[in-house]
């Protein structure tokens, strides 16, 4: 694998474009072909192109391709349930490409306890990444931490684990630990490059910091580079907020390129919620 390690290493950090040009001089052998075709696919997948998946995967193409092309049809805005169940019915569910898959398309529609039914099928430190980003999002830093240790005894040094541990640290909070996660994004940053996601972990750590306008800055780096992207969307819409500057731009993008986005759809039940309150209150005043 040590041929794919650079075209890893810039998928993992948000370089897709990089990384699709990396791949296409590195040649492999013929038990990492596969390998290289999903990491291929996965950075199409990740950077909008989804078409090139939809058009070059069919029923004969390894099983792995097969199950990143599922992911392609969710990302084109398709119904994926059925293809899931699939999964389950051919008995492919626990197999790493498929619970992949599975675990991500589950994570973005709020399924959280199907997600973590799957993560444990997905070996190495993505796997262990994921886990991470899942205990984080029920709020649970105490196993995050717990999942943080484990990769960094596994590999310290790898992107995964300190791109874990520098968001752990922000959620954690306070002087030192935001000074930690500045610190991993800018050194990521100075031996990589600059990337979308350590674009955007610097702005969110300006953002916990007070310093908004430089996370504006950051941000708007970010989008530049993924203008698609619902995380850097939804972080800039916060961060306008808090400068007071329009966010109609921003909104429009994220409600038309990812109209479920769960940061929506909680705008809107906190939306109808107020409407509701307001609503009783003004009854009761009358």
């Amino acid at each position: 694998m040590a041929n794919l390690f650079l075209s890893k290493a810039l998928f993992t950090l948000g370089n897709y474009r990089a990384a699709i040009n990396e791949l296409s001089r590195v040649d492999v052998s013929p038990d990492e072909i596969v390998e290289k075709d999903a990491l291929l696919y996965r950075c199409y997948i990740a950077s909008g192109e989804v078409e090139i998946v939809l058009n070059e995967v069919n029923s004969n193409s390894p099983l792995p391709l097969q199950a990143l092309k599922v992911l392609a049809k969710y990302e084109n805005g398709d119904d994926v349930t059925n293809d899931l169940h699939e999964f389950e019915t051919d008995g492919l569910i626990d197999r790493p490409y498929f619970s992949l898959v599975a675990a991500l398309v589950y994570f973005k529609e709020g399924m959280l306890d199907d997600c973590y039914r799957r993560l444990k099928h997905i070996p190495g430190l993505e796997g262990s990444s994921l886990l991470v980003q899942y205990f984080i999002t029920i709020n649970r830093y105490d196993l995050a931490e717990n999942a943080v240790l484990e990769m960094q005894k596994i590999s310290d040094p790898a992107i995964e684990t300190r791109l874990s541990a520098a968001w752990l640290a922000i959620c954690l909070g306070g002087e030192e630990m935001y000074d930690l996660a500045m610190s991993t994004f800018q050194e990521l940053l100075g031996k990589y490059g600059e990337s979308p996601i350590l674009l955007n972990g610097i702005a969110v750590t300006f953002m916990h910091l007070g310093e908004y306008e430089k996370a504006k800055e950051a941000l708007m780096d970010a989008l530049e580079k993924n203008p698609n992207s619902a995380d850097f969307l939804v972080n800039s819409i916060v961060c306008s907020k808090f400068l007071d500057s329009s966010t109609s731009r921003n909104m429009t993008s994220l409600q038309k390129l990812h109209p479920n986005h769960p940061w929506l759809q909680q705008q809107d039940a906190m939306d109808k919620l107020f409407d509701e309150c307001a609503q009783d209150f003004a009854i009761k005043t009358q």
